[in-house]
């Protein structure tokens, strides 16, 4: 074998490309097939429009694949609709509660933050809300009944309720977590409004 057969393999820096590919970090194109302003959208409204989209597709997928819309193990046509109106109701829940821990927790709108908030072994107790850490610490809480010198009617200890739990309940108006014959939801009445929410089950 030559000297001219043997393959060799040579390494460059090439940083025209590297530097063009710097410039794409953080950016995304979005197509469209709608006429540009002002006979159509501004390039502002496809933008909210297309994060739209992808909001109503997380949606579908929750309501999906964890509040399991399917199968449904009835028949009955009136038991159908009641229970895609329960999915429904706790995707609701879901949306608010999420809307809220955003006005709680600022810094768990940034989405580098919520992943270093998932990835650590162990939370404090005044740590932020997401809601997978909310739905794991909520999973932790249990009611404990106590038959206290033989009465019929018992006394309800709670497990320890974090302190950013605690917080999220208080916000949402939630008083008396740990004592379900004392629960209750306080509403505000200063922004409180007529109407809010209609639903139509006909």
């Amino acid at each position: 074998m030559g000297k001219e057969d043997i393959y060799q393999l040579r390494i460059e820096r090439q940083d025209a490309a590297i530097a063009e590919e710097a410039g794409l970090d953080g950016r995304y194109f979005i197509q469209t097939e709608v006429d540009p302003a002002p006979a159509g959208f501004s390039m502002e409204e496809a933008v909210s429009s297309y994060k739209s989209l992808q909001k109503v597709e997380r949606a579908f997928r929750v309501i999906k694949n964890d509040l399991d819309i399917r199968p449904v193990y009835v028949r009955r046509e009136t038991r159908i609709r009641g229970h895609v109106m329960i999915c429904y109701f706790a995707l609701l829940i879901d949306i608010l509660v999420e809307k809220r821990m955003r006005e709680i927790f600022p810094d768990m709108e940034n989405s580098q933050a919520r992943k270093a908030q998932l990835k650590k072994s162990g939370r404090s107790e005044n740590d932020s809300l997401t809601m997978k850490t909310m739905m794991e610490e909520l999973d932790t809480i249990r009611l404990i009944p106590l038959f206290i010198n033989g009465n019929e009617k018992p006394v309800y200890i709670s497990t320890q309720i974090d302190n950013s739990v605690k917080k999220l309940f208080s916000s949402l108006g939630i008083r008396n977590a740990n004592n379900p014959e004392k629960l209750r939801i306080e509403t505000d009445k200063h922004k409180a409004v007529p109407n809010q929410l209609e639903l139509n089950f006909g």
